[in-house]
């Protein structure tokens, strides 16, 4: 059956400029350390093929003003559209709701969106059911349904979506079982993770620069830790937090965003009292358990939000009262304990959502009754106190799910969703 989607614009436009960054070398660095390290194993995991079908919606776009907001409905005695969560990656969104439906948009050149074929979207379409965790790269993306089964699509050129080969899909596969948690390397880098429900640590795909923590690359899922809650995949790198709160990280380094001046292969301790991680393309923010936020790495667009740009190889304390945090490509937003929203860095796509900045480097109030925050490569979308959806940002493949390429937009967009 078809569901029908409708699109609510809100819309106020600011002027601004933008700045891009200058290409800047990598480097490789080593250093003796006292950090102690995560032990690996290679243990191999076997992996099924099975199929989720797939559903399309189409949806329209009308403008509003700021104070109101229209809704349409198909009809009565249907499930209601409730947002729980949502996943960006480079440019595409997934948003979980209530019911356990995973909605999908924007950018599916690798068959990422999982809706059975290659062609991008600018309106949200159904892609599964029965979801209860949903995570994305910029060309690939897994599900954790409710009997806890792990399912992926999109490439699959380095082995990370863990089915043994190498071979693309555009419709999800089953590929684990007993999976409890999954991330995958943020934008376009090719390495998943995932936690088990005994605690083990599993990865798969590729490990060029040590983001496995382990010596080998793999198209299989391989054991590599103990005593895991919490993983999260940055570009070419990988932090977790292990039940004791303690914060491990391994892979690429280049800017310091390890929070270390080492360069692992392979997982060290960089702090501790963590509980929760969020990776930029070159830059980290950890919320430690006194709800502080501390952030390491590179600063040229002030993503920090330390009140300059320089970088940094060492966690250092920026804000406090702090519940959430979502990283972009060069900006970071965090949602503070009184549900107010702030950000910080690039805001050259309006992924602030109130006018083109440009660049800050401290930390600016966006809006305020915020529940949920996830950032993509250059859009943002939240989820409000009454269970609203909004997005913001760069909006070039679709990835805001509005109904058409409009390009950017510089304020948040309601998106209102029906069955």
């Amino acid at each position: 059956m078809k569901r029908l989607l409708s699109v609510s614009l809100l819309m106020t436009v600011f002027l601004l400029g933008c700045e891009t960054k200058p290409q800047e070398g990598e480097k490789n660095s080593s250093a003796s350390s006292t950090s102690s390290t995560v032990s690996s194993s290679a243990t191999n995991s076997s992996s099924t093929s099975s199929t989720v079908s797939s559903s399309s919606t189409t949806s329209s776009a009308t403008s509003s003003s700021l104070s109101s907001s229209s809704t349409s409905s198909t009809g009565g005695g249907q499930a209601s559209f409730v947002p729980l969560f949502i996943s960006c990656g480079g440019y595409t969104t997934f948003v979980l709701d209530t019911n356990g439906m995973v909605w999908a948009t924007g950018y599916n050149s690798e068959g990422q969106l999982g809706k059975g074929d290659n062609k991008d979207t600018n309106s949200f379409v159904i892609v599964a059911s029965n979801v209860k965790s949903v995570a994305c790269s910029g060309i690939h993306t897994f599900i954790i349904k409710n009997d806890n089964t792990l399912w992926a699509t999109g490439d699959n050129s380095a082995g990370q979506l863990g089915t043994g080969n190498k071979k693309d899909t555009n419709s999800f596969l089953m590929v684990e079982s007993n999976v409890k948690a999954v991330s995958c390397g943020n934008f376009d880098n090719h390495h998943t993770f995932i936690i088990k429900n005994d605690d083990t640590l599993w990865g798969t795909g590729d490990n060029n620069r040590g983001e496995l923590g382990t010596n080998i690359s793999t198209t299989s899922f391989v054991m590599i830790a103990n005593n895991v809650k919490k993983v999260v995949c940055g570009a070419y790198n990988t932090f977790i937090i292990k039940n004791d709160d303690t914060l491990w990280a391994t892979g690429y380094n280049y800017y310091g965003q390890l929070g270390t001046n080492i360069y692992p292969n392979s997982f060290v301790m960089v702090a501790s009292n963590v509980k929760a991680v969020a990776c930029g393309l070159n830059h980290t923010c950890i919320i430690k358990n006194d709800d502080t936020l501390w952030a390491a790495g590179d600063n040229y667009y002030g993503q920090l939000g330390t009140g300059n740009y320089n970088n940094t190889t060492s966690f250092v304390l920026v804000e406090s009262n702090v519940r959430s945090v979502a990283c972009g490509e060069n900006y970071t937003i965090i949602i503070k304990n009184d549900n107010t929203l702030w950000a910080t860095g690039n805001d050259n796509s309006g992924q602030f959502g109130i006018g083109y900045k440009n660049k800050t480097n401290s930390f600016i109030m966006l809006t305020s009754n915020v529940k949920e925050v996830a950032c993509g490569r250059y859009h943002t979308l939240i989820i409000k106190e009454n269970d609203t959806l909004w997005a913001t940002g760069a909006n070039n493949k679709g990835q805001l799910g509005i109904g058409k390429n409009i390009g950017n937009t510089n304020s948040f967009v309601e998106i209102t969703i029906t069955y």
